[in-house]
């Protein structure tokens, strides 16, 4: 039987993934395979940056926890803000677009699954132009 655990956050620290200008996206993960758990879990931190043509190598589970961003997955567009959760399927073609800051947790199937992450087809950096 599986037992509840806590994974502590002292010590953890955001790892830049991709950098573009004064634009950046940064991770902590906080749970995965080296947990014996089938799905890696974390943190994530955009900042100033579109990420385009994206394609999901994992399920994803988004949660907002701070911040605004339009995210395009497959044609449909979402506004998301604090406390909207998004799900993104594995195989899906995704543009993430963040005009300042945003923070979300994650849940991604399976686990450590950021070996396997494959570029965006454009990155750049966005100018701050406040919240949408």
């Amino acid at each position: 039987m599986t037992r509840p655990r806590c994974f502590p956050a002292e010590g953890r620290k955001f790892t830049t993934l991709r950098a573009a200008g004064a634009g950046r996206q940064a991770v902590v993960d906080m749970v995965g395979g080296a947990e014996g758990l089938p799905f890696g879990g974390g943190i994530a931190e955009l900042c100033n940056i579109l990420i385009g043509d994206y394609e999901m190598t994992v399920d994803d589970f988004l949660v907002v926890i701070e911040g605004h961003a339009r995210i395009r997955c497959d044609g449909e567009s979402f506004a998301v803000g604090p406390g909207d959760a998004i799900f993104l399927p594995r195989g899906s073609i995704v543009d993430f677009e963040v005009p300042d800051r945003l923070v979300w947790s994650y849940a991604a199937s399976p686990a450590d699954s950021r070996s396997d992450l494959k570029q965006p087809g454009r990155l750049r950096h966005l100018a701050s132009r406040g919240r949408h």
